[in-house]
């Protein structure tokens, strides 16, 4: 019985790393974008 917690414990921690990491890079993509499209805007057109 034991086991059980455990078992959803890693999966937990595990899908928490995941979205640590995804989530960092698609904020940065995103800022990316936008901060790309305001040069473009205020400096290349």
């Amino acid at each position: 019985m034991n086991t059980l917690p455990n078992v959803t414990e890693l999966n937990s921690q595990e899908l928490a790393e995941l979205n640590g990491g995804i989530i960092p890079i698609f904020l940065a993509g995103v800022a990316l974008g936008a901060g790309a499209m305001y040069v473009y805007d205020h400096y290349i057109k």
